[in-house]
């Protein structure tokens, strides 16, 4: 084994152990048979229940093949190899809840997250003044003098336009800017 090889070992194994951690990775998935539920139990202590009628794949699947369900590794997916169904678990949970909260819960945790592209951006920012306020009404108020309007703009285009062919006549607008 080369030392690039233990490197690239030792970084796999980082990001394992730091994956082993993640609170939202299921630990432990069942089949209750009686409520016709798949049951999961995350590694941060939660549990949740979702009914079989939410998995497509499953609403003609015999209960007895159901109990035959494989966790991945990682925690994110739930597997029925018997029936060749394979369920993101993140999808499963967004087709329970609904897109809205959970790509709330999402966008949260993304906006949480620390990278080394973020903290540059943050630092430009910081050296230009922070972030701009965000009132639209007074955007205009202070644009520059040599920046024009948005109705200047648009007669400059529309006195640009030139006809696709010799006999077209111009349209309205150009008419009227005349």
């Amino acid at each position: 084994m080369t030392s690039r090889d233990r490197k690239r070992y030792d970084r796999g194994r980082a990001l394992g152990q730091k994956q082993a951690g993640d609170r939202s990775a299921v630990i432990r998935v069942r089949y209750d048979e009686s409520r016709d539920l798949v049951d999961l139990t995350f590694r941060g202590g939660g549990s949740m229940a979702v009914p079989r009628k939410l998995i497509p794949a499953l609403e003609r699947a015999p209960a007895v093949i159901l109990g035959g369900i494989e966790l991945s590794p990682a925690g994110d997916a739930l597997s029925w190899p018997s029936l060749d169904v394979d369920v993101y678990i993140p999808g499963l949970i967004e087709r329970a809840f609904g897109s809205r909260l959970f790509a709330a819960a999402s966008g949260q945790r993304g906006g949480r997250r620390r990278s080394k592209a973020k903290a540059a951006a943050a630092k430009i920012n910081g050296a230009k003044g922070g972030r701009p306020r965000g009132t639209a009404g007074k955007r205009k108020a202070h644009a520059s003098p040599d920046q024009e309007s948005k109705e200047d703009a648009l007669a400059r285009l529309r006195r640009l336009r030139r006809p696709l062919s010799p006999g077209l006549a111009p349209n309205r607008d150009e008419a009227n800017d005349g």
